[in-house]
């Protein structure tokens, strides 16, 4: 229903970009105009709709997402819904864009195909189970679970739009749906 009174449509994918990691792993973060670069380059290519989640610390960064990407669709249910309400959310999703945070972990239970971004925390210890890819830079200091970083550009920085749109795409394809980028 929620997604209903936003004005999603059912007959677009829905993507979900769970835009920022909390306040313990600021560094799990991905950089604002990477959502905002992948929000264009997606939707430009396949039509998809996109949904901005997160909890009350991403507040200002979904408005501020929200506001660049004017034009396109782009949906905010708001930041402080309870968990089984933001559950709820990440199911309406057809592919979940997001860190290794709850909602990854919300996406994989609800069987959700899942794109989790990965700098400083460690990739190999989550499993996907066949529901999604990792995207993980190119850098030698991976897993280092620092919450600040002295290194320019860090991790997170090194994660292309490319990388995530691409990503992405595959996930789309794979959903099974005549969508398919």
């Amino acid at each position: 229903e929620h997604l209903k009174r936003l004005g999603v449509r059912a007959d677009r994918p829905l993507i979900g970009l769970n835009t920022g990691a909390g306040g313990r792993w600021p560094l799990k973060q991905w950089r604002l105009e990477g959502f905002v670069e992948v929000i264009d380059a997606i939707s430009r290519a396949t039509g998809a709709q996109f949904l901005l989640l997160g909890g009350p610390s991403e507040e200002s960064r979904n408005e501020a997402i929200s506001r660049a990407t004017a034009g396109h669709a782009v949906f905010d249910p708001g930041c402080h819904n309870p968990v089984r309400h933001f559950a709820g959310l990440v199911a309406g999703c057809d592919v979940v864009v997001t860190g290794d945070t709850l909602a990854m972990h919300l996406a994989l239970a609800l069987k959700r195909r899942t794109v989790v971004i990965f700098g400083p925390t460690s990739a190999p210890e989550i499993e996907l189970y066949g529901l999604g890819e990792k995207v993980i830079p190119d850098m030698t200091c991976l897993s280092c679970y620092k919450n600040a970083c002295d290194f320019v550009p860090n991790c997170m920085d090194l994660v292309s739009t490319d990388m995530v749109a691409s990503a992405v795409t595959r996930q789309l394809a794979a959903c099974g749906r005549r969508w398919q980028a």
